[in-house]
């Protein structure tokens, strides 16, 4: 899938992209059986948390047989969105599991067609860790999730997430080591909330540049990699491209 980054999604902003998504629907398939999406990834963190903005690219499954994929189009043009805004072949990527279907918890019904349901947060962060992308926000996004439980004062639990990883992959065996490490530094680290603001705070001092937080190189331990970075951005003087560079040789 293409990659876009001038266009972004609040939370508002989905939701108004998922309501005309239906309209369209209903429009175009009248007597059509309901439709059903299971949402993923960064566009189930922003409908549940909404702790950070995305771009627009949400990754979705398809339940039963109804076709969405002429009103996906006719949404990308009527809000000006990229025509793969919604990528439904999300079922043949690797973070995928059938099982999903089973765990999707229920978001909202739209005009009374579009049933839309997410992840709970975790089998988002089972997804994540089974993702571990390079240059995308899968670490920082289980960062957040953590954050937001331990704010709301029901944190996740180690037996919460490996419990979402053997029923979703059936083995942590399909998790890769370095999602493995990260995990256990953060869980070793804790203070969620604080690292997190810590990041955001990092993330938009250094704007524009990709960092890849699952790079050997960056340390064995997670919490202090986040503390040196931390202390190397206070570098004003650096070009982008200099402090990538310093950051990568850690």
């Amino acid at each position: 899938m293409s990659f876009d980054p001038m266009h972004i999604f609040t939370r508002t902003g989905l939701e108004a992209a998922l309501q005309k998504l239906a309209d369209i629907y209903s429009r175009q398939t009248p007597h059509s059986a309901l439709a059903e999406l299971v949402i993923t990834g960064s566009g189930a963190v922003l409908l549940n948390y909404g702790f950070r903005n995305i771009h627009s690219y949400i990754d979705a499954i398809l339940c039963g047989q109804a076709s969405l994929g002429s009103a996906v189009r006719e949404t990308a043009h009527s809000l000006r969105l990229p025509e793969e805004w919604m990528n439904l072949d999300f079922p043949t990527s690797h973070p995928y599991s059938p099982e999903m279907l089973r765990y999707a918890v229920h978001h909202h019904i739209y005009s009374n067609v579009l049933i839309v349901k997410t992840l709970r947060a975790e089998y988002l962060i089972a997804a994540n860790l089974r993702s571990a992308r390079k240059y995308q926000s899968d670490f920082p996004d289980i960062i957040g999730i953590m954050a937001a439980h331990e704010q709301a004062g029901n944190p996740i639990t180690m037996d919460q997430i490996d419990n979402a990883v053997m029923k979703l992959y059936g083995s942590w065996d399909m998790i890769p080591k370095v999602s493995k490490r990260f995990l256990q530094d953060l869980t070793d680290a804790g203070h969620y909330t604080e690292l997190y603001a810590r990041i955001t705070s990092w993330e938009k001092r250094i704007s524009g540049i990709q960092i890849d937080f699952s790079r050997p190189a960056l340390g064995a331990s997670f919490n202090g990699d986040v503390n040196e970075a931390l202390r190397q951005i206070q570098i004003h003087h650096e070009s982008r491209t200099d402090l990538l560079e310093r950051l990568q040789a850690m």
